[in-house]
């Protein structure tokens, strides 16, 4: 026995006379099918509410003129129960959970309101259809208003979800056919996306579903028609939201060469042109006293092409730190403040470095201050996107001028490329662990690209040390550009944790533990590296 088949179709902006002349009658008229085994779904996402009572009589009419039996394609309409009047997802899922609750085990045939199926396209879905199948697509016919037609001739092969995040090789809603059940698992579409929905929904469908429980009928089924009319895709600014938040669902699940094809499409297709951002990381925690001097040394930045953001996360304050950046903030739409979760600081530093990505899909650099520390001067940042643009660097190593008690001390710590050296580097490591101050790393001066997924180590003290080493002994997989000519900050010597990890002991044995497992990497390859 054929499972039950529900043909759902969402209708909205008043285009009632395209649902009953052309979707309707090409539902109606499907051939090779069990009418009684096929229902219809309209869900009404329409603002003027008069347009669900033509759609009803409408209905009426086109069934009378077909002499349809009362079970033939038996049809209702829905009034979307969800969220309304955005890209027709709201709808789409109030149909497919309609579906579920009436028949758990049927599947679902979408259809755009101005789009239609070919004669057979039911039965040519429902055919393919095993107990095991989770989706049929049947290639589309994309029909433009001048009168050409675009052939997308989909093979299983391109069903991945690299492919859709890319681009669209050939589905839109019109040729999906999915099992009810599995629409449901992955929670049917996004409803915060005002379009790229289609995509979106086949991103999470095809990272749940393996490929032997898809069918690719490679016949054309459905005419998809691009026309000039009002359309969610043809709206600029609901594009721009959907891609920007696309972007930051995705980014970060595929590879970078990925996101540079999918970027290059929006750009042709859709004239997305977002602003690159370079991000400053700061961590803080009850710094009343430094933190508006180290916040300022960021506004102050100069000419720099791409936007800058400044986020800071709040470590638990309680003294007025969180007061004075709240203030700075009114000021400043680039500064955003957030809390940071329970945990270590390496942690921590983690969780800002994921916001980052995730948060801001356009961020092309990573960099870090701390609430003590200073940017150099007004054209730090602008001469490292200098950098960035000729160099195009994974990973920049960069120094700093240290503070001590409130004064700045004459000797630069100076990144070098000899610390891509490794003898170099373990007799670095030697002297950090023998508690030499001129022997600490340049650390605290590093940035990366959003792609860099390495991160900071769990440790006591030193993950800064860590985590420049761990890049380090990267090099084969990432460019790294060490600017030996570049002051990126002062950088205080005399921060809290700093001095409570001097007096228990952390501090030096951290830098020990880091200069033998660096001399055990030497010795041991990538296997050792990969502990961390």
């Amino acid at each position: 026995m054929k499972p039950k088949v529900f043909v759902l179709i969402a209708t909205s902006q008043n285009r009632t006379k395209w649902l009953i002349e052309r979707s309707l009658v090409s539902v109606y008229k499907q051939e090779k099918v069990d009418k009684k085994n096929v229902e219809v779904l309209v869900v009404d996402d329409n603002k003027d509410e008069q347009e669900f009572h033509k759609i009803r009589e409408g209905i009426k009419w086109l069934r009378r003129e077909l002499r349809l039996a009362p079970d033939d394609f038996y049809t209702e309409v829905l009034r979307n129960a969800r969220i309304r009047f955005r890209s027709g997802s709201g709808a789409w899922n109030t149909g497919i959970y309609q579906a579920y609750e009436r028949h758990p085990d049927s599947f679902i045939s979408i259809l755009d309101d101005d789009d239609e199926y070919l004669p057979t396209h039911l039965w040519a879905c429902i055919s393919r259809a095993k107990e095991s199948t989770n989706a049929v697509f049947q290639r589309l016919l994309w029909v433009n208003d001048d009168g050409s037609i675009w052939y997308y001739p989909l093979t299983k092969e391109q069903l991945t979800a690299e492919e859709f995040y890319i681009g669209n090789p050939g589905v839109q809603a019109s040729n999906m056919f999915f099992k009810t059940e599995a629409l449901v698992r992955i929670g049917g579409f996004d409803e915060e996306l005002p379009a790229t929905t289609d995509r979106d929904l086949m991103i999470r469908f095809l990272t749940t579903y393996r490929p032997e429980t898809i069918e690719v009928v490679e016949s054309y089924g459905v005419k998809h028609y691009n026309h000039n009319q009002s359309k969610v895709t043809k709206d600029t600014d609901n594009k721009y939201r959907s891609l920007l938040y696309f972007y930051q669902k995705y980014k970060m699940k595929f590879s970078r060469q990925a996101f540079e094809r999918s970027l290059d499409r929006a750009h042709r297709l859709f004239g997305y042109h977002p602003k690159e951002q370079i991000l400053i990381c700061m961590l803080v925690q009850n710094a009343e006293k430094t933190i508006e001097k180290s916040i300022q040394s960021f506004i102050k930045q100069k000419n720099v092409r791409r936007e800058l953001v400044l986020l800071i996360g709040n470590d638990g304050s309680t003294d007025g730190t969180e007061h004075i950046i709240r203030d700075i903030t009114k000021l400043h739409d680039n500064i955003f403040l957030i809390d940071v979760p329970p945990g270590s600081i390496a942690q921590k530093r983690n969780f800002l470095n994921k916001y980052a990505r995730e948060s801001f899909p356009h961020c092309v650099l990573i960099g870090r201050l701390d609430a003590d520390d200073m940017i150099y001067s007004e054209d730090t940042l602008a001469y490292i996107e200098g950098i960035f643009e000729k160099e195009r660097f994974d990973i920049l190593l960069a120094g700093n001028k240290q503070i001590k008690n409130g004064k700045v001390l004459s000797w630069i710590n100076r990144a070098t490329p000899k610390l891509l050296e490794e003898r170099y580097l373990l007799r670095r490591l030697r002297g950090m662990a023998q508690g030499k101050p001129r022997a600490e790393l340049p650390s605290c001066n590093t940035f990366i690209t959003p792609w860099v997924d390495l991160e900071y180590p769990d440790k006591n003290s030193a993950e800064d040390h860590w985590f420049t080493v761990l890049l380090i002994l990267q090099k084969h997989r990432y460019k790294i550009h060490v600017a030996e000519e570049l002051i990126y900050c002062y950088y205080s010597l005399s921060g809290n944790l700093t001095e409570i990890n001097k007096s228990n002991q952390h501090y030096i044995n951290s830098r020990q533990e880091l200069y033998h497992f660096f001399l055990n990497s030497l010795c041991h390859g990538p296997k050792m590296q990969q502990h961390f």
